[in-house]
């Protein structure tokens, strides 16, 4: 299915080849549109973790907020371990 995707995008009777940019033009507007919600999910996954917010970077950096999520749950969970009973 790849290569009859690969075949027809790449076939010059579409559009006098003008279908082969629309088509990357789609595909990078898509990409960037699922960047842009894979960037407000990890932002808002922090939030309501409890990540403070002066803890988080802008919403781009989205490894850095990785990041600052994986710390601030390793503590509760050193904390959760050091005193299972869960009264902090």
């Amino acid at each position: 299915a790849a290569s009859d995707e690969a075949s027809s995008s790449s076939s010059p009777s579409m559009s006098g080849g003008g279908g082969r940019a629309a088509s990357l033009r789609e595909r990078e507007e898509r990409f960037a549109v699922g960047l842009q919600l894979l960037q407000n999910d990890v932002a808002a996954l922090c939030i309501r973790s409890g990540v403070p917010v002066s803890n988080l970077w802008p919403a781009e950096a989205v490894l850095l907020n990785l990041g600052a999520l994986r710390e601030h749950l390793s503590k509760g969970l050193g904390e959760a371990t050091a005193n299972p009973a869960g009264t902090f």
